[in-house]
């Protein structure tokens, strides 16, 4: 089954969202190429889109659980960056000899 034109726009948005968290996350090239044929959208009208009939409702799901595990995968590296810049901050105070208030950093 193909989509119309609304959910080509829609292909076009996931495909936006899902480079904007690659490039935030540093997703290697590899992991990106599975879904190149959708990125590749974003060059082209949607009227173009429509004309190839390039999308089916299997890529539009695929890209969508894509996006989730990404938005998955963004907390956790949140998470990690976080942990990681309070352990730094930590240090510092250790080495100034400050007592840190860890309930005021969460």
């Amino acid at each position: 089954m193909f989509f119309e034109k609304h959910d080509d726009y829609k292909a076009q948005e996931l495909a936006k969202c899902m480079i904007e968290l690659w490039d935030l996350i540093d997703v290697p090239i590899d992991e990106q190429k599975p879904f190149n044929h959708l990125t590749r959208l974003l060059s082209e009208s949607v009227d173009e889109v429509r004309v190839q009939r390039c999308l089916s409702t299997d890529i539009i799901e695929q890209a969508e659980v894509e996006i989730l595990c990404l938005k998955v995968l963004k907390v956790s590296t949140m998470k990690n960056l976080e942990f990681k810049r309070q352990t730094e901050l930590e240090q510092i105070y250790k080495e100034v000899h400050m007592d840190v208030d860890n309930g005021s950093a969460s």
